[in-house]
């Protein structure tokens, strides 16, 4: 056993409690004119008592720890630990002491005196059992909740995942469905892209934080399957700072708000869209920008905006427990998402 270990563990606490106690004891009777034999013998038989009895109180604790420190059963339990350890401090005394001694130290004053001083250590010997019990309930209930806390943000993040990816999937179908007819070979083309995309999805289920580079090849998936879709009318401008290329970040986070800025950027329209996809480092960050023309009418007339966005916030808010890590901007014409990620 540890080092750190022996200093938390109660039992060996009592036993250097009471070792001390009876080393004090011993000097302290000495001094009050006691023979240096009687002070010894003494003080092991009432440290000795003092320690099993401290023992007992302790598994008390443990099987029959009750909601208040200082109880009606907690006082009776005192009191009746005082009264044994005075009558069984008076059997070994008498029979273990030296006689003359014992009889002329042994009367009722003293007994009194030696029982309160017992009453007042057993008290604050429960007071102190009674804390580190209280903490010890309340620790692995803390931990409890804290368990499934963890356990349901687990569960919301994967119902979230489920929402978002079921939109783009029902997409590329539709678009596979169509091209069957007239490009056949681009309808098998991006069936693959489909399979292998579904496939990178299932294997990183399970993972919440992955690096930017693996992120990164996830999203230029996705992005070959929606330029099958678009064709030349969806142009992407990826600048990645190859210095954050290992720092991490939400797995499949990129996707959907990529997704966001096709839906409100082409839909509607017959002209190109340039996505511009920015990373960089700062102050232990790795923030990414993503920006797309838009038009407002069309943006307006647009039903059900901001259920990726919002998701994807409350993402962010079950991994890092905060609120300001996606910011939305709109100025001339021009959809910007920025999306903040703090590094370990």
């Amino acid at each position: 056993m540890k080092l750190e270990d022996l200093k938390k563990n109660e039992n060996v606490q009592l036993i250097v409690w009471w070792s001390a106690n009876a080393l004090i004891f011993t000097i302290v009777l000495h001094h009050l004119n006691y023979s240096f034999q009687y002070a010894v013998t003494d003080s092991l038989i009432t440290n000795g008592l003092l320690l099993v009895i401290s023992f007992v109180m302790k598994q008390m604790q443990n099987y029959f720890h009750s909601k208040q420190v200082m109880t009606l059963i907690n006082a009776g339990v005192i009191t009746a630990f005082t009264i044994s350890f005075i009558l069984i401090y008076q059997h070994v005394g008498s029979w273990l002491l030296p006689s003359s001694e014992w009889i002329k130290h042994a009367n009722q004053s003293e007994f009194i005196i030696r029982g309160s001083m017992v009453f007042l250590l057993f008290t604050i010997l429960l007071f102190r059992l009674w804390i580190s019990k209280n903490n010890s309930f309340q620790a692995k209930n803390t931990e409890y909740l804290l368990d499934i806390e963890r356990q349901l943000n687990k569960a919301e993040l994967i119902n979230i995942q489920q929402q978002l990816q079921p939109h783009f999937l029902f997409n590329s179908l539709n678009s596979i469905s169509a091209l069957t007819v007239v490009e056949p070979e681009e309808a098998r083309r991006m069936v693959h892209l489909l399979s292998d995309f579904l496939r990178g999805t299932l294997s990183k289920n399970h993972e919440q934080l992955v690096k930017l580079s693996e992120e990164i090849t996830y999203l230029n998936l996705y992005l070959e399957i929606e330029k099958v879709r678009f064709g030349h009318r969806l142009q992407i401008d990826l600048q990645i700072d190859e210095t954050c290329i290992n720092s991490e970040i939400p797995t499949f986070i990129l996707q959907p708000i990529v997704e966001n800025s096709i839906k409100y950027g082409l839909y509607g329209q017959v002209g190109e869209l340039i996505i511009s996809i920015n990373t960089h480092c700062e102050n232990n960050q790795l923030i990414i920008s993503i920006s797309n023309p838009y038009e407002e009418e069309t943006v307006n007339a647009s039903k059900g905006i901001g259920f990726g966005l919002s998701s994807i916030q409350k993402k962010m808010y079950l991994l890092y427990g905060r609120k300001d890590l996606l910011k939305v901007d709109k100025k001339d014409n021009h959809f910007t998402t920025t999306l903040i990620i703090p590094q370990k």
